[in-house]
């Protein structure tokens, strides 16, 4: 008999906890998809050569600008779309880069968070159903946007990196180039 009595109660302890969560059951799935969506764009940013970036900017930024400011011919086309348009690429993908990184980084951890303590509050059932679908609106939207700056900022910084090593010896050598001018 006690063994009946501790059947029934642990199978009513499962079903109630089994349907404590299907009121915000569809919500909880949004959750982990967006949490799922958030660690990826986290991914893609670690994905990026950060250090490899920094190291190149320098260089980069003072070689465009010595060759913006000191090519003889301000009317050759060639010069501006074939060579320097390189140039443009790097020192974009690199400076929009390491300006914003931080940010974005911010900006995950701080959306992992709220999502985690939306779906720990849906788990609780501590919100109505108006607030569940008010913060999950809102955190759909900042994933969105972050989604947006990885998009914006990942392709052109990894291409920057790629681009720099077969750019870089090409720019140095017009760049002596220049100097040897009378």
């Amino acid at each position: 008999m006690k063994k009946l009595i501790l059947s029934f109660g642990t199978l009513a302890v499962v079903a109630t906890s089994c349907q404590s969560n299907a009121r915000f059951k569809d919500e909880i799935a949004t959750v982990d998809s967006l949490q799922t969506r958030l660690s990826l764009y986290d991914v893609r940013m670690d994905s990026v050569d950060e250090s490899r970036l920094r190291e190149i900017s320098p260089e980069v930024n003072e070689l465009y600008d010595y060759l913006v400011e000191n090519y003889p011919d301000s009317l050759d086309r060639s010069f501006w779309v074939t060579q320097v348009n390189g140039m443009v690429i790097v020192k974009k993908g690199a400076d929009k880069y390491l300006s914003f990184h931080d940010k974005v980084q911010k900006e995950i951890d701080y959306t992992q968070e709220q999502l985690s303590s939306l779906r720990k509050s849906l788990t609780d059932e501590k919100l109505t159903e108006e607030d569940a679908e008010k913060y999950l609106s809102d955190e759909r939207q900042a994933v969105s946007e972050i989604g947006m700056y990885v998009n914006k900022l990942q392709g052109p910084a990894q291409l920057a990196v790629v681009m720099w090593d077969t750019l870089h010896p090409r720019m140095r050598a017009l760049a002596d180039s220049i100097q040897a001018l009378p």
